[in-house]
């Protein structure tokens, strides 16, 4: 009687310990698969996040340009195409002195840029320090500069650093009637061969493929 007692007892141990083993493994494998989910989920959260963070920088920027070209739609529309009327140039020779002559009529369109002194030279520098671009503008116009500088050593030193040394005039802010809409910018526009401006444009340096459409669309339709 006590053998088969003890021999039970030690079947229900054997019994219990088996179970006790199982569990633990069972256990320690489902620990593993959480942590390894947990893991994966973590990884694909991060990746997820990633392609948000992506796709809303997209949308910001793509939002941004559409912004930006709409304020340059509505630039166009307010300022119209005005004929530019006596507008007196002031060119300074090697020596500092200055030579004044008048804005005329051609036969070629002038592609203006009018760089401003308070502007932001990256942009304008996406004109002055790109040939490829400089070159496909001086194909189909004549390229022409109008600064604001006050003094010939401004001046002069502008044209050596920008690289442009020729149709580089003086004209003072505000002497157009546009100048004001566009405040401290340095802008582009087009003077036609009778002397009307139309196709008014700001370079940013955040977008430089409009850029290019501009001039691209320049060239095609001018």
């Amino acid at each position: 009687m006590t053998f088969n007692l003890n021999k039970n007892h030690y079947l229900n141990y054997t019994m219990i310990n088996k179970y006790t083993w199982l569990f633990a493994i069972i256990s320690v494998a489902i620990l593993f698969l959480l942590f390894s989910n947990r893991t994966k989920f973590a990884t694909e959260k991060g990746s997820l996040q990633q392609n948000v963070s992506t796709l809303n920088d997209s949308l910001r920027f793509k939002n941004g340009t559409i912004q930006y070209l709409q304020q340059m739609l509505d630039f166009n529309y307010k300022i119209g195409a005005p004929f530019l009327r006596e507008v007196e140039l002031v060119e300074y020779t090697g020596n500092g002195d200055k030579q004044v002559s008048k804005l005329i009529k051609s036969a070629k369109k002038k592609f203006v840029v009018r760089y401003s002194t308070t502007g932001c030279n990256k942009c304008i520098d996406l004109l002055f320090k790109n040939k490829k671009r400089l070159q496909l503008i001086t194909q189909k116009f004549n390229l022409i500069v109008f600064v604001d500088f006050k003094t010939f050593a401004d001046y002069d030193q502008w044209e050596r650093v920008s690289g442009i040394n020729k149709e580089v005039y003086l004209v003072s802010k505000k002497t157009f009637p546009f100048d004001s809409i566009f405040e401290h910018n340095s802008y582009c526009f087009i003077i036609d061969e009778g002397l009307n401006a139309n196709s008014f444009f700001i370079p940013r340096n955040e977008f430089k493929e409009e850029l290019d459409n501009y001039i691209a669309s320049q060239i095609r339709i001018q």
